[in-house]
């Protein structure tokens, strides 16, 4: 295949042509599929080729969706097929989600607490930028930079122990800070 429209046989597939509700609806709800997804399969590092063919799906399936039903739940219920599909196809289903069951709850515990309208990562954004700037600085080079803890330490010239702590902290605080800034906004 040479383009993303191709299909097996090598000619090109029209392009879907989505409403723009519709469209807004698949965008604003990729930071809940994506940790939806990931919830499902911790570690795995198919999750974006999951979300991907969940998105394909909710493309190609627009006029299943009835309007005036809660889309998250509609996108939820791709993603899961798309997981335990995704599970089969690696054998690995034995000792990931092999109950249905759990996945269900998984589903219905994720639509129930969703929060589509602010993805946690514009929470996390808002609470980042909430940290002294040096601390902020050591979450750049850790997370986004990809710095391990052994670097960092001779990097500002600390321990790895001190430096751990920091992180153990920092991540607690951000976590707080989200989930407040989550129930405030949903107040």
């Amino acid at each position: 295949m040479t383009e993303a429209n191709d299909n097996e046989s090598g000619e090109e597939l029209p392009a879907p042509s989505l409403s723009p509700e519709y469209t807004q609806l698949v965008i604003s709800n990729q930071s809940s599929l994506y940790a939806f997804i990931q919830s499902l399969v911790p570690g795995d590092s198919s999750v974006d080729d999951i979300l991907q063919e969940t998105n394909i799906t909710l493309c190609r399936k627009e006029a299943n969706f009835v309007k005036g039903t809660t889309f998250h739940a509609y996108a939820f219920s791709i993603a899961r097929f798309k997981v335990l599909s995704h599970l089969r196809d690696k054998k690995r289903h034995q000792w990931l989600l092999a109950d249905t069951e759990l996945c269900d709850k998984l589903m219905e515990s994720m639509v129930e607490h969703s929060v589509s309208q602010a993805p946690v990562q514009d929470h996390l954004r808002g609470c980042l930028n909430k940290l002294p700037e040096p601390q902020l600085q050591l979450i750049q080079k850790r997370y986004r930079e990809g710095y391990n803890v052994r670097e960092l330490s001779r990097l500002f010239n600390r321990t790895e122990g001190s430096l751990e702590q920091l992180f153990h902290r920092l991540r607690k605080l951000l976590k707080d800070c989200i989930e407040k800034s989550i129930i405030e906004k949903s107040s």
